[in-house]
């Protein structure tokens, strides 16, 4: 069995392979490792079929698994950790990162919903995974490659501004740039390059690198197999045309035609064929023109060979249209007949913009098409014209072919595309050359179209075409129709039959030879035959030729033939003639004479025939065997496209010249190529009518340009064979014989002037592409070692010339400004010459060529020198060249880079005058600062010097400009920043001198040089930030460019330059250059002019920021001795500038992706980190008195930084706070400085998340050591005491605001007025007014009336009444309103205005009359008697509110909420509030509310006892019970009888005690027969701080105490409440005649006819009872008895009160119902005198709150708890003590029932359906109901009817019953009273259904109000829990 064998490496050590799983594999073992497809594992062992590994993922997680399901990828791992993939592309690998962070962010975005982004963002990943799979491919060419990861880049860089990514700067390959290796202005042009991209660049078509690529482009046919059911041989032609029509007719613009012969190869191969440059239409001649617009077709003929016509015997099943041959015997089967033709629309498949995105792998397209049926009568013209006019969706397209675009055009195929260009592919080129005639590009062909013909009679027509030679014997091979047509020996045409106009359309070639010349092919033409043809083989054979027409190729003068349209002559051929011998024509005429040559597009239609006698008088005489026909004739068109041969005579004439012909005659032949082309006559230069090549060119140049550039290579040669001819070579015998002189001078300055005109015409915009066959004619094929001297004189004789004769002669200037756009071009021909003739000679003569050169460059020179403005336009030129000039002569080395330095620096630069063309010296400098002479070292040291020089002047030119402007000293005025614009000229001379900086500094930063550094930061530095410092508001993309310049200038500094730079500035340049550079600094971190997304740049900014400030402070420590005001100003904005740089956004690490946060710090480090100990140092570097200087305006600072969350940082941050605080304390012995400014600061970062935890720990750790340490203990303690309780208020406040909005405004409003108390302790005026308004401006916002007044009486008890106290500004300063008073009795006064106002809205009436009676003191003092009445009046109608029946108000209900546990906030855990409810609001409403706020929480119930598992638990507990106000009446109006209406208010305001109750069942009481008799409850009584309503509704309550009451006092407290509140309803509707009285009659009906329960009488049975009585002896029973008997005697007075005031209200149909109850009552009364005797009523005035010290009905019973027997009390006592100590072994019985019920909210709705209705709102739960109608503490539906008091159930049992006649009430009356209520209203009063719930809520209150009313009591027994 095989062993495991471990993977190692070269020295045995164990490494791990990586490897990804290809395929899903299932463990079936243990020992297995189950792996998913796309896995990656770490494969450490393998054996035989299967290795050993872990997931990269999760290393812990190992097994085997099989190879066959795993792909190691080769990678480089270094100290286990993969390092990289070694056949990966590095952006193979990039995209890997990239797509798992854009995963996240499409996860963010489908949680925000963002379904646009999210699709975006997917399309882009998608395309960038299939991107990626293509790119692993390796099976790409190096363009397809490199256009792939093009397209890649693209979209990384289209997903990353819409995901709002950092940039990716990447190298020239594509690959990520490292910001380190890469100079500061290539940084910025990348960036800057993506930023420009549109989003939607990636989508439009990329330009090409090479100009001549990005304008060409080929297709690829391949057609598929077809098969053409017939029986005939057939052939195949394939062309590509460009059709386009006007008004002038149709064109049709061919190709080269691809011919298949094979029938056979037809039907079972494919065939390929390429079509080249398919993007011009246009004739290379006629390129200016207006192009016409055209649609390509691509048209595929097929041509029958066989019989005359197609029998209708057989039929073709393949079109359905088409018929096979039916052969005869006698039939003749040659012919060439015209079949089928398919005409394949290619305009949308030839859409380049929209391919040149994909490779050409992907541009294969499918393209269907159909034959048609070719007729006879129908022309090829007539074809296209009706395919453009129909539609062919009814064409049968069983037939497709293949296409795809290829770039590039003939030479690219051949060379890029070998893998799709392979075996027999044939190449079809345009009849045309391509925009650019390389120069390999030979071509050397002649098209012929073939139109038609016109004849005497109809017939079958037929031509045959061959080439003959002079001899008149056919050439074979170069004619032919087809590409692939190599071995024609003549072309025979289709025939046309029965017609005597045939219409051929045919188009052949005749392919020259380069070996034969124009010479050698003088008598070379193409003849014609034409026969006519017979379906008759017998017949056909005996026809002969009956005419013949030939065309020559060489017109009489020896050029080829022109292009264009010929009239051929056609000549009978005479019968005598002899078949086989048809010399003897070719002298005659071949072309009508006088026929045009060029026709329109229609002339082959024969509307330019001539007529007989003009035919008949144009042509030579006939021979003896051909006779011209005067009635016919032969249209043709002709097309050259040839290299060699030239239709140009001058040309012609030139290129045959010899220097054995004469020099006269040279002389005169150059004039003329001169004029040729449009050139300067310099003959006369007296002329005034001299042509300016700019001004008046040849109407025809276009065309003549072509035949030079088609030529240019040999014309070039020519040309500098003359230009090197000496005087010996040029002389003949004649001239010899004559002795005429040669003016060799003469010949060469004409030679040159030819020369500059074919540069300048190559210069034309529509020749710009033939630049690179020139500079390739250069490189490649000039020969000439000669030509450097003369063309170099040459020019210096011109330069000359002009100098001497700029003004006088025009022709010269013209001339001289031709020849200086043609610098560049001729200095390159220059030094190739030279490099040339220094190998030939071994470099002889080169003092020689120095002295030539420089003779040149100093006439530059002095052209430059001219101040008048005839001279701009040469001095433009030679700036603009001669950078160029510089270029090609330190390129190959051919003249000296320091001598040309030192030329170019003292001499060129400083010749121009100054302020003259200084945009143009601008540019010229820019290109002198790209160049060669900068790389040099040897030579920059001197043209450095200058060019810095010269910025420096002009950007000082604009800051003195500037500084002298208005604007400017107008923003130093108002101390603000200059904003205003420069104008465009400005603007330009800065961006060039940007650019200019950039170009140096991007040398320095490759070849540092020490030297050249300290000139650019002398000159350039200070001066770039003063322009910066200007420029930077408003100038955004100037202002890039010059921090840039900045950056780049500091990054190239080393320590010795910061040393020399600042040592040479006196103190108060020092100062200036500290204040602009820390103002710049912080301006920039402040405001970044860089995007957010170009982070390399702005840590690159960052870097070279903190390290410049570094070096930079170290002049300010030298200066700390002479220390002064302006050195406070200097290190207070050194400080700043600290700060700002380390709280900048993109510095802060903590809030990047972990990956980002990862290449920072291994790039950069923690800059802050660097910057925060520098802070630090240059802090203890300060003297101590200097440190008071900034103290205390550097805390925020300091505390701003502290915040961050890096331990370094907060260290050295803290460490100078403490030293603040040691420097205060002990200069002023005390911190109050300290402690001012660090509330108001941290009240700034109050909603900083910073503020968390661990910095107050950490801050209060530190400062309590520190103070500790320096024995600061007094103050210290107190100050950390401080910060403490300040950062703690600050963090829940920012919890509260943090956990949700409008929903948790309660919360932060408690937090808000905590913070403010400690403010008002901490005696912080300012900080204590502002939250303040914020509390006030959060109560305003949920429409807290109350509280919102209550709050702005704190600001108004800070005001005093004295009216000459002028009010300080802090006072208004966080106040929105009052912002005009001046004083504090002013203020005072309107703030109370808007209390009363507030109290008013509020319904707090009573409030608003005490704010009145203070305010109206003041008018009466102030005499302000107009204000006095108003307040008055509005106090009368205060009055009036409180006490009309019809303004009732709510009472507001109270809730005891508790947050348990610590998953809470600090400030919220095991708390307990009392919550003031709005209006309206019930317990399940504050539920809800308190359920969004706390999401999480715990809902308990009321009942359940809170344990300590509850308080430290992890978990939210949240407990929710109604609780009842306790009221302090007694002690507010004593025993005074006060009305109702006034202590509705202060039974539920101003209260500061609250009780709630539990009921539960005692187990001594379990036994009893009533549930009344079973209930005891429990009654807890707490307290507040703050009286309610106050400036918040949540309140912090405090401790509980809690009794026991016994179920014979739960029933006595409850008829209490009964007979109060029956009361309360007696003497409202005896005291308003118009209330309604259903509240009543149901309350009413409740007592007496209770269906619950039994009412009272359960009462009498289970208390009054003798059993009840026998088993609870005791003397407090007997109390409580007889108490409870004198209660239901009151009961019966009030009850018939009652009764009488339903019978006058109801009507007639109530009143059985109002009987029924008079004789319930006579039974009750029956009951009562039964079980109690005859009880005299007492008649007291009950209250629904009455304390328990406040019943003067019980003094005898608090009386008899006083004197009871000490063990009797001691009874009772222990009986409470157990039952408190046992009522975990009670259990809260809910009551049971006796009969059907309503719910309690059904009453409450029936009880107020007799009145209009408030809005809806969501219905209040049972237990709320309940709360309110019976006094019940626990509300949530669990427990709704356990803790319902039991009183309140009998009492209200029968109103059920009792409304079912109320709800019969006439509507009538009910309209009418609503009515009348209504119109009694205040505007603001609250509707009838409000008054009448809130009149209901005062008769229901809970009887456990009187629970304090109670005497002592005997304990009950120990409860126990009922299981």
């Amino acid at each position: 069995m095989s062993t495991w064998e471990k993977f190692r490496d070269k020295l045995s050590n164990p490494i791990f392979h990586y490897g990804v799983a290809i395929c899903s594999f299932t463990a079936s073992s243990p020992d297995q490792l189950s792996l998913l497809l796309g896995d990656s594992v770490h494969v450490r062992e393998e054996c035989d079929e299967w290795y050993f590994g872990s997931l990269a993922n999760k290393p812990q997680v190992s097994g085997i698994f099989p190879k066959s399901f795993i792909y190691l990828k080769p990678v480089i791992v270094d100290n286990n950790q993969i390092t990289s993939f070694t056949n990966e592309d590095s952006l193979t690998s990039d995209l890997i990162g990239i797509l798992r962070e854009w995963a996240h962010h499409i996860e963010q975005f489908y949680k925000d919903d963002q379904k646009v982004k999210v699709n975006i963002v997917s399309k882009l990943m998608t395309d960038l995974i299939r991107h990626r799979h293509r790119l692993m491919c390796f099976s790409h060419t190096q363009e397809e490659l490199i256009e792939l990861k093009q397209t890649i880049v693209d979209l990384i860089d289209q997903g990353t501004r819409l995901l709002q990514l950092d940039l990716i700067i990447r190298d020239k390959n594509l690959n990520i740039a490292n910001p380190s290796d890469t100079s500061t202005h290539d940084l910025l042009h990348s960036l800057m390059r993506i930023e420009k991209k549109s989003l939607h660049d990636v989508e439009k078509p990329r330009p090409h690198p090479d100009f001549q690529l990005a304008n060409t482009q080929s297709m690829l046919v391949t057609l598929d197999k077809l098969d053409i059911t017939i029986s005939d041989n057939i052939e195949l032609w394939c062309t590509l045309y460009d059709y386009s029509s006007d008004e002038s007719g149709v064109e049709l613009i061919p190709s080269e035609t691809f011919v298949i012969r094979d029938k056979e190869a037809l039907r079972t191969q494919e065939h390929t064929v390429a079509f080249t440059d398919i993007t011009r239409s246009r004739p290379m001649k006629s390129m200016t023109l207006m192009s016409i617009p055209s649609i390509k077709f691509l048209v595929l003929y097929i041509i029958r060979i066989g019989p005359m016509y197609i029998s209708d015997t057989n039929k073709d099943t393949s079109d359905g249209n088409s018929n096979t041959l039916k052969k005869t015997k006698n039939e003749t089967n040659d012919l060439r007949r015209p079949y089928m033709v398919a005409l394949i629309n290619m305009s949308q498949q030839l859409d380049c913009h929209s391919r040149m995105k994909a490779s050409p792998s992907e541009k294969e397209l499918i393209v269907p098409f159909g034959f048609n049926m070719w007729d006879d009568r129908d022309t090829l013209v007539s074809i296209f014209q009706k395919t453009t006019k129909s539609n062919d969706i009814e064409l049968l397209k069983k037939h497709k072919l293949k296409l795809q675009i290829l770039t590039g055009g003939f030479r690219e195929l051949k060379t890029d595309y070998p893998h799709l260009l392979h075996g027999d592919v044939c190449v079809c080129r345009k009849l045309d050359f391509p925009e650019v005639i390389n120069a390999d590009d030979l071509r050397n062909d002649i098209y012929v179209t073939i139109y038609g013909a016109e004849f005497n009679k109809s017939g079958n027509y037929e031509y045959t075409a061959e080439l003959c030679d002079e001899n008149e014997n056919a050439i074979p091979g170069l004619l032919n129709v087809g590409v692939n047509c190599t071995s024609d020996l003549y072309h025979r045409s289709i025939v046309c039959i029965k017609t005597d106009k045939p219409k051929w359309s045919e188009t052949f070639r005749i392919a020259i030879p380069f070996s034969i010349s124009a010479e050698d092919m003088r008598q070379y033409h193409v003849r014609f035959l034409f026969k006519q043809r017979h379906s008759n083989d017998v017949k056909d054979k005996s026809e002969k030729p009956f005419a013949l027409a030939f065309l020559p190729l060489i017109e009489k003068a020896g050029t080829v033939i022109q292009d264009g349209h010929r009239h051929l002559v056609v000549y009978k051929i005479m019968q005598r003639k002899s078949d086989v011998n048809l010399s003897g024509y070719i002298n005659l005429q071949a072309v009508q004479i006088s026929a045009p040559i060029n026709l329109t597009k229609d002339s082959y239609n024969g509307s330019h025939r001539l007529s007989l006698d003009e035919a008949s008088s144009r042509f030579y005489q006939p021979s003896d065997y051909f006779s011209p026909s005067y009635r016919e004739h032969f249209l043709v068109k002709v097309k050259v496209v040839s290299t060699q041969l030239t239709q140009i005579p001058i040309i012609l004439t030139l290129l045959t010249w010899t220097p054995k012909d004469s020099s006269i005659y040279l002389l005169e032949l150059l004039d003329k190529f001169v004029d040729h082309l449009g050139g300067i006559n310099m003959s006369d230069t007296n002329s005034s009518e001299q042509r300016i090549i700019n001004m008046t060119l040849p109407s025809d140049i276009i065309d003549r340009a072509t035949e030079v550039v088609k030529n240019l290579q040999n014309i070039f040669d020519k040309l500098f064979e003359i230009l090197t001819s000496q005087e010996n070579e040029l002389k003949t015998r004649d001239q010899e014989q004559f002795s005429i002189p040669i003016d060799l001078n003469k010949i060469h300055q004409t030679a040159f002037h030819a020369l500059i005109c074919i540069l300048d015409l190559i210069s034309m915009k529509q020749f710009e592409s033939f630049r690179t066959v020139l500079d390739d004619y250069i490189k490649n094929k000039f020969s000439s070692t000669l030509t450097y001297n003369i063309l170099l004189h040459l020019i210096n004789i011109t330069l000359t010339k002009y100098v001497e004769h700029n003004k006088s002669d025009l022709n010269m200037t013209s001339y001289c400004v031709k020849m200086l756009k043609q610098l560049e071009y001729l200095f390159k021909l220059i030094v190739r010459s030279r490099v040339l003739y220094a190998k030939w000679k071994n470099n002889a003569d080169q003092i020689q060529f120095d002295q030539l050169l420089k003779n040149v460059l100093r006439s530059f020179t002095r052209v430059l020198t001219f101040s008048d403005d005839h001279a701009s336009a040469a001095q433009g030129l030679i700036l603009r060249f001669y950078p160029s000039v510089v270029t090609e002569l330190l390129t190959l080395n051919v003249f000296n880079a320091v001598t040309l330095s030192e030329i170019t620096a003292r001499e060129f630069l400083a010749a121009l005058p100054a302020k003259r063309l200084t945009p143009q010296k601008l540019r010229c400098v820019n290109d002198l600062a790209r160049g060669l002479l900068m790389q040099i070292p040897e030579s920059r040291p001197v043209i450095l010097k200058v060019i810095v020089t010269d910025v420096s002047m002009l950007c000082n030119q604009f800051i003195t400009e500037r500084q002298n402007s208005d604007d400017f000293r107008l923003s130093i005025v108002n101390q603000q920043s200059s904003t205003f614009l420069i104008d465009q000229k400005d603007r330009d001379h800065l961006t060039l001198c940007s650019k200019i900086v950039g170009h140096i500094m991007n040398h320095l930063f490759t070849r540092k040089t020490s030297g050249d550094i300290a000139i650019v930061v002398e000159k350039l530095l200070r001066v770039f930030m003063q322009i910066l410092l200007i420029i930077r508001v408003k100038e955004r993309d100037l202002a890039i460019s010059f921090a840039t310049g900045i950056i780049a200038i500091l990054r190239t500094m080393d320590d010795e330059n910061y040393i020399d730079f600042l040592r040479q500035m006196d103190d108060i340049s020092l100062h200036d250059f500290f204040l602009d550079a820390f103002g710049l600094i912080k301006d920039l971190v402040t405001m970044p002019i860089f995007s957010n997304d170009w982070s390399e740049m702005l840590l690159l900014q960052n870097s070279i920021f903190v390290r410049a400030m570094n070096k930079c402070v170290s002049r300010l420590v030298e200066n700390l001795p002479y220390f002064n005001e302006q050195s406070v100003e200097l290190w207070q904005l050194y400080f700043e500038c600290i700060v700002q740089f380390i709280i900048q956004p993109c510095l802060q690490l903590e809030l990047f992706t972990s990956n980002k946060r990862k290449h920072i710090l291994s790039r950069y480090k923690d800059l802050r980190i660097e910057a925060s100990n520098d802070f630090k140092t240059m802090w203890f570097c300060l003297y101590e008195q200097h440190k008071l200087y900034f103290i205390p305006n550097q805390i925020y600072g300091v505390i701003r930084v502290s915040l961050i969350p890096v331990q370094d940082i907060r260290t050295a941050m803290i460490r100078v706070l403490c030293d603040m605080i040691y420097v205060i304390n002990k200069h002023k012995d005390n911190l109050l400085i300290f402690e001012n400014e660090f509330v108001t600061v941290m009240d700034k970062f109050a909603n900083e998340p910073l503020v968390d935890k661990s910095f107050k720990e950490y801050l209060i750790n530190a400062i309590d050591d520190f103070c500790k340490a320096k024995k600061l203990a007094r103050n210290g303690s107190k100050l950390v005491d401080m910060i403490d309780n300040l950062l703690s208020r600050i963090i829940e406040l920012r919890a509260a605001v943090n956990d949700s909005e409008t929903a948790a405004l309660d919360l932060q409003m408690h937090c808000v007025r905590s913070l403010m108390e400690f403010y008002e302790r901490l005696g912080h005026l300012p900080m204590y007014i502002k939250y303040i308004y914020q509390l006030y401006e959060m109560n305003v916002r949920l429409q807290n009336k109350i509280e919102a007044g209550h709050t702005l009486m704190l600001h108004a008890k800070l005001l005093d009444w004295d009216p000459d106290k002028n009010l300080e500004e802090v006072h208004l300063k966080y106040s929105r309103i009052h912002q005009t008073v001046k004083t504090h009795d002013q203020l005072k006064k309107q703030l109370l205005s808007d209390i009363i106002q507030l109290f008013d809205e509020g319904d707090a009436w009573e409030k608003a009359i005490e704010v009145c009676k203070e305010l109206q003191i003041q008018y009466e003092q102030s005499f302000e008697y107009d204000n006095l009445s108003s307040l008055l009046l509005n106090q009368a109608r205060l009055y009036v509110h409180i006490m009309d029946a019809s303004k009732q108000r709510f009472e507001q209900e109270y809730f005891r909420i508790g947050c348990y546990g610590i998953g809470f906030h600090d400030f919220l855990q095991n708390q307990v509030f009392v919550y003031r409810s709005e209006t309206g609001q019930r317990l399940s409403d504050v539920r809800e509310k308190l359920q969004t706020i706390f999401p999480h929480s715990i809902l308990l119930d009321p009942t359940t006892n809170i344990e300590e598992h509850h308080r430290r638990s992890t978990s939210q507990y949240v407990q929710v019970q109604v609780v009842q106000p306790i009221s302090d009446e007694k002690a507010r109006f004593g025993n005074r009888n006060i009305p109702e209406a006034i202590l509705q208010y202060y039974r539920s305001n101003e209260i500061r005690r609250f009780t709630y109750t539990r009921l539960f069942v005692h187990e001594d009481d379990r036994d009893a027969t009533s549930d009344i008799a079973k209930f005891s409850a429990e009654k807890y009584e707490f307290s507040t701080a703050l009286l309610l309503p106050n400036t918040t509704r949540w309140v912090p309550a405090g401790s509980s105490t809690k009794t026991i009451l016994s179920p014979l006092e739960n029933a006595m407290h409850l008829l209490e409440k009964t007979n109060r509140e029956l009361k309360v309803l007696v003497e409202a509707n005896e005291t308003d005649r118009e209330l309604n009285v259903t509240p009543l009659s149901g309350k009413t009906a409740g007592i007496l006819d209770a269906a619950v329960m039994g009412g009272a009488s359960v009462i009498e049975q289970a208390f009054l009872s003798n059993e009840y009585q026998m088993k609870h002896p005791d003397e407090y029973t007997k109390i409580l008895i007889e108490r409870i008997k004198q209660l239901l005697a009151d009961q019966i007075p009030l009850l018939e009160r009652a009764l009488i005031i339903m019978r006058q209200k109801s009507k007639p149909d109530i009143l059985p119902h109002v009987d029924h109850l008079s004789n319930l009552l006579i039974h009750r009364q029956r009951s009562v005198e039964h079980y109690c005797g005859k009880q005299q009523s007492h008649g007291l005035r009950l209250s629904i709150f009455i304390p328990s010290s406040d019943l003067s009905s019980n003094a005898s019973i608090h009386s008899y708890r006083s004197n009871i027997d000490p063990q009797l009390r001691q009874s009772d006592l222990q009986r409470s003590r157990t039952s408190s100590a046992n009522s975990a072994n009670t259990i809260f019985k809910p009551t049971t029932t006796s009969s059907p019920q309503k719910t309690p909210i059904e009453l409450r709705e029936e009880l107020t359906s007799v009145r209009p209705r408030r809005p809806p709102r969501t219905a209040p739960s049972l237990s709320s109901s309940v709360s309110s109608l019976a006094g019940a503490s626990n509300d949530s539906p669990r427990s709704s009817t356990t803790d319902v008091n039991v009183s309140g159930q009998f009492i209200i049992a029968s109103a059920s019953q009792t409304l079912l006649s109320t709800e019969s009430l006439n509507e009538e009356t009910n309209d009418e009273i609503i009515q009348t209520k209504t119109d009694n209203n205040h505007k603001k009063s609250l509707s009838p259904t409000h008054l009448l719930a809130n009149k209901i809520r005062a008769l229901t209150k809970s009887s456990e109000q009187l629970i304090n009313d109670n005497p002592p009591r005997p304990p009950p027994k120990p409860p126990k829990f009922l299981r």
